[in-house]
């Protein structure tokens, strides 16, 4: 079939009525999907995965979602490797996850457990100066967390696990 042969299309009407309903709308599917939906998503994904590619695809996600967001919010999109500060916020994003039932200012055995301003982690305060370890409780990141230092430090033994544990946390 020709091109000539082809109905002509039809010209939208454009109306006042028209682009207050289309604003809404619009509206809605730019803010429906925050970085809290998207990432709830990742919820089992401890369950199926090694602790480093749960922090890589996490990572992944959370750029995703803010470069949905980077064209309502008028920021540059990220693209190419991930880099450093994401791979952080991946790890700050599980870290608060675990310790989203915590109550903050509690005090344990020769601690005090502190909320950081900056990120809101919780920290272990102690008598130890510019020593403050991110408190962790049992749950299934800190088993992952656990499990990859066990290998990073070659399956040394609890104690050499430990005491590369305890450099950064307290669990």
């Amino acid at each position: 079939m020709n091109e000539e042969n082809w109905l002509a299309q039809p010209a939208p009407k454009s109306s006042k009525q028209l682009s207050e309903e289309a604003k809404p709308v619009k509206e809605i599917v730019a803010f429906s999907k925050g970085n809290e939906a998207l990432i709830d998503e990742c919820g089992s994904l401890l369950g199926r995965k090694s602790y480093w590619t749960a922090l890589q695809v996490t990572a992944w996600v959370l750029r995703f979602a803010n470069n949905c967001k980077a064209k309502v919010s008028k920021t540059k999109k990220s693209s190419g490797s991930l880099t450093t500060e994401e791979s952080q916020k991946s790890i700050e994003y599980w870290i608060l996850r675990a310790q989203k039932d915590i109550q903050e200012n509690l005090e344990r055995p020769g601690w005090k457990i502190e909320k950081d301003l900056k990120t809101g982690i919780l920290k272990c305060v102690g008598r130890v100066h510019r020593y403050h370890p991110i408190y962790l409780e049992n749950g299934k990141f800190t088993q992952k967390l656990i499990q990859y230092e066990h290998e990073r430090t070659k399956h040394c033994g609890l104690a050499s696990t430990m005491a590369a544990i305890r450099e950064n946390w307290h669990i």
